[in-house]
């Protein structure tokens, strides 16, 4: 699919367990995958790593960073060999300029990994965010019930115990309550 990589691109190979690309890390540079396969993760704000997707060949890995210049976003780790084609970012809007058929192809990848992850967090049993502390604009818990009476009466959501851990659970959009 990403034939018109291979006339801006280099051939890399990466050898079994080594990373195309790290979490945090900022580049400009995206990888077609032609062949092999690689694994995606990312480190949570609790510090699990988590299994996102693999990847095989076709495709492009690093594309956000290499399209908006932000740190990566997840850690891609080859399975086995991979052979892929390196482009760089302003190679690669070049090639999306020039080839409309990928431009089209790499939105609707991007429209379901979206939407996959829309599905996935609706699914979610809570939408809660764990934070161990409050954040600073937002009222301490309290054991008593008449501070959360009044916490709901000045406009604030008052916290709730977060399933399996001791620290609060703060819901992640808060709007008065009316």
């Amino acid at each position: 699919m990403w034939d018109a990589a291979t006339e801006w691109g280099t051939t890399v190979r990466f050898a079994a367990g080594q990373a195309i690309v790290h979490q945090g890390d900022t580049g400009r540079h995206c990888s077609a995958i032609v062949e092999g396969e690689a694994v995606v993760t990312a480190v949570t704000f609790q510090g699990a790593t988590v299994v996102l997707a693999r990847r095989g060949p076709g495709a492009l890995i690093g594309e956000f960073s290499a399209l908006d210049g932000a740190p990566r976003s997840a850690t891609v780790r080859v399975v086995g060999e991979v052979t892929a084609i390196a482009v760089q970012g302003d190679d690669l809007e070049q090639i999306l300029h020039d080839h409309p058929d990928l431009a089209i192809e790499a939105i609707r990848r991007l429209s379901r990994l979206l939407r996959s992850l829309t599905e996935r967090y609706s699914q979610r049993r809570s939408t809660l965010v764990c934070t161990s502390s409050p954040p600073s604009n937002r009222r301490r818990p309290s054991t008593s019930r008449s501070a959360a009476t009044s916490s709901t009466r000045t406009g604030s959501v008052p916290p709730r115990r977060c399933c399996r851990a001791r620290h609060v659970a703060w819901p992640a959009i808060t709007s008065p309550r009316r």
